[in-house]
């Protein structure tokens, strides 16, 4: 194993052709003198972590095959249902609410790309339609004397003009304007790209706001980039690999036996009897056959030699490494199809843990949606001139539960809480969340309460209001099943 492959797999979030930068680092960190903090931009190899989520890296096949459920599953508890948005201005507010539902998927793969990744990069034009970009191709831009704050990205890409050639291009996004350069045409690829072609007013810029969102997944503070959520992973991945692809290989290899002769006095006879000749060299070539009959001269024993029994050993440190993922990526083995045995901790237990790691991962995501939303705002309000830009504190992304509940169960605890009058309709109504405004919806039943008294008696029945022949008001009972006077 060569350096570099073990510091990507221990740092997680450097390509080969960076780790002996990250040695380097680490052996100034730990000898030389000086305490000075610098920005971090190092960032996650993400060809790596593809691999791995897709399965295609060779050496990790066995291991990663968890690392697509892991990142999977945690974007569904997290992004199963998109929130809605609460502020000031009620139409600047159901427009946003629309728009995250109307965008589930993008808001989806926004999480998954950030947890699989480490960064996620979302670009709105000026109609307010959206798209990912690979995080590969973007730049983050900080401030020099404050890195947490971004006053740009660099959008690097590449296209083909009429002649066929390859044209890389880079697109700068800062506060006041956005640039676009292009490199010489077939150029390599790093080749600079430094011919301004066009130049534009930031469209956002009397708001402040840059027309790409990033989330950066559990980003440190001295850090510019996000982690994957794999980088602690590789290492198990690998062991893992290592120790199925041993068993399988000795499996396969124990499953055929091999045969002992013993005994065997006239060896040439033995040969010439049991194996072909081959017909250029002349010799005899002993390929073994397991269908195949030996025939054994005089005082010539045989037996079939297999192996020991080695799967319990197998199996136990594929445990081992297999619970060691769980515990790192915050994963109760229920939650990827594995059979809880009664010695471990139940579903019921491990419950509680699955959701507060997705309620983590829900206020990871939670600035990077309110700049959504800010963002989305500032676009389309230029095409519905009514809606409203808010404060960054002006706006709460407010999410849904992340288990369905179960109505009958919930239906039986709101009726005893009623009828020990501790709670009151809308708070039931709340609790059942079956009806879009609770408040509303208790105030319009307390109506119809009580319009339905004064047509009543002291003994609950109907009364049909009219008037005599003499002009005088009168409440007459209505007869049950008929609609008439009694």
């Amino acid at each position: 194993m060569s350096l570099l492959t073990t510091v990507r797999d221990t740092v997680g979030r450097l390509s080969p052709s960076r780790a002996w930068g990250a040695v380097k680092r680490v052996w100034h960190g730990l000898y030389a003198s000086g305490s000075g903090e610098k920005a971090d931009y190092s960032r996650t190899d993400y060809v790596f972590a593809r691999d791995i989520y897709y399965n295609r890296r060779s050496g990790y096949q066995y291991g990663s095959a968890f690392a697509k459920p892991l990142i999977c599953i945690a974007a569904a508890f997290s992004i199963g249902k998109p929130p809605d948005v609460e502020m000031d201005d009620e139409a600047s507010q159901q427009a946003a609410t629309r728009m995250l539902s109307r965008h589930a998927a993008l808001l989806y793969y926004l999480a998954r790309n950030g947890f699989r990744d480490g960064d996620t990069y979302v670009l709105l034009d000026e109609s307010g339609e959206m798209q990912i970009l690979p995080p590969r191709a973007v730049d983050v831009v900080v401030d020099t004397f404050n890195q947490s704050k971004v006053t740009g990205y660099d959008v690097r890409g590449s296209f083909e003009d009429e002649q066929g050639r390859v044209i890389y291009t880079r697109v700068e996004y800062r506060l006041d304007k956005v640039s676009r350069y292009e490199g010489k045409p077939d150029a390599p690829a790093t080749a600079e790209v430094n011919t301004l072609v066009e130049e534009t007013p930031n469209p956002l810029a009397d708001v402040g706001l840059l027309p790409i969102v990033a989330f950066h997944n559990e980003k440190e503070p001295d850090e510019i980039y996000g982690h994957s959520d794999l980088e602690g992973l590789y290492f198990y991945f690998r062991q893992y690999h290592q120790v199925m692809d041993a068993g399988v290989r000795g499996a396969i290899y124990f499953a055929t036996p091999t045969p002992v002769v013993q005994g065997i006095r006239d060896f040439d006879a033995f040969i010439r009897t049991n194996f072909e000749q081959n017909e250029t060299t002349g010799e005899y070539e002993l390929n073994w056959d397991p269908d195949q009959m030996l025939l054994l001269g005089e005082g010539t024993t045989a037996q079939m030699l297999t192996g020991g029994d080695f799967s319990g050993p197998v199996s136990t440190m594929l445990s081992l490494i297999f619970y060691l993922i769980c515990q790192h990526s915050e994963t109760a083995e229920f939650i990827l199809g594995i059979h809880v045995k009664s010695s471990m901790a139940s579903v019921q237990e491990q419950m509680p843990l699955v959701l507060k790691k997705a309620e983590r991962k829900r206020s990871l995501l939670e600035e990077s949606l309110v700049q959504l939303v800010r963002v989305w705002l500032a676009m389309r309000r230029r095409v519905e001139p009514g809606l409203t830009i808010p404060d960054r504190d002006d706006v709460s992304i407010v999410w849904p539960s992340i288990l369905d509940k179960d109505l009958g169960t919930m239906l039986a605890i709101v009726e005893v809480l009623q009828r020990e009058g501790v709670i009151t309709d809308e708070t039931a109504l709340r609790l059942l969340d079956v009806v879009r405004d609770p408040a509303a919806e208790a105030e319009a039943a307390a109506n119809e309460r009580a319009d339905r008294s004064q047509e009543s008696d002291l003994f609950g029945t109907r009364l049909l209001f009219g008037n005599d022949q003499e002009g005088r008001s009168i409440a007459a009972p209505v007869l049950a099943g008929n609609g008439k006077q009694g």
